[in-house]
């Protein structure tokens, strides 16, 4: 017998499943893939409109085409998804780029959906500027880029986008099975019962609420005659790969 115990991969198989989809939506595959299939004048026309020209002849000299670190109109407006792509490559997680500090919230769907609005569309040139001006910090904090290292940069704010979502699926799934475990103890006090939450009668024959809230995971609280509730219990669930681990405070 060993002493040791495997330690198993099971992030790291959701990772790699996920990623495979990812590449045809918003890693760099999918930008290459997404310009060779438009009008490489419209895609240079629009470069220089809208990239000052110091940063895309620095882009140049690196041997990069400009659309791999600089949005632009024609290429969002075809490919939405790939807003996805330049917000991984700047470093910044879903949450932060698309909340109210940028102003970018009402761009989000171009992302999530593959699709465009007309409303999107119209302020797709003031995006593109905005953005572009992002890359050039970036541009001008490093030393030199290649398009392995655009690759690297977009996977490494990936990694951490993939790690929480799996993390947070875990946990909804392990919140789950704590409340139903807490349905199977109690089925017979059960009075009326919704996926959410689950009213029964104590020993004492006072009402009692089990509810999935979000801070706690998991609340009991009794009903008192006016009608008030006091707290009795709050679950919080922790989550170490797919076992839950929960506290009651």
């Amino acid at each position: 017998m060993s002493r040791f115990k495997p330690p198993l991969p099971d992030l790291q198989i959701t990772f790699y499943n996920r990623l495979h989809e990812l590449r045809e939506s918003f890693l760099i595959q999918a930008l290459l893939h997404a310009v060779s299939t438009l009008d490489i004048c419209q895609v240079d026309k629009e470069l220089s409109l809208f990239v000052p020209k110091p940063a895309l002849q620095v882009t140049v000299s690196w041997g990069l085409r400009g659309e791999l670190l600089f949005p632009i109109p024609y290429l969002l407006a075809n490919q939405p998804q790939l807003l996805g792509y330049y917000r991984l490559l700047l470093g910044f997680s879903q949450k932060e780029f698309y909340g109210t500090q940028y102003g970018l919230g009402p761009m989000k769907s171009m992302e999530e959906k593959g699709s465009i609005s007309s409303r999107q569309r119209d302020v797709l040139p003031e995006l593109c500027k905005t953005l572009c001006r992002s890359s050039e910090y970036l541009i001008g904090g490093v030393g030199k880029l290649s398009t392995n290292a655009l690759h690297e940069l977009t996977l490494l704010t990936l990694g951490a986008q993939l790690r929480g979502g799996a993390l947070n699926l875990f946990g909804a799934q392990a919140t789950q099975k704590v409340f139903e475990l807490i349905k199977t103890i109690v089925t017979p006090a059960i009075t009326e019962s919704t996926p959410r939450s689950i009213e029964l009668r104590n020993a004492a024959g006072r009402a009692v609420a089990v509810e999935f809230a979000n801070d706690p995971d998991i609340c009991i609280r009794e009903k008192l005659p006016s009608g008030n509730f006091r707290n009795l219990v709050a679950v919080e669930i922790r989550v170490a790969r797919t076992i839950p681990i929960f506290t009651t405070v």
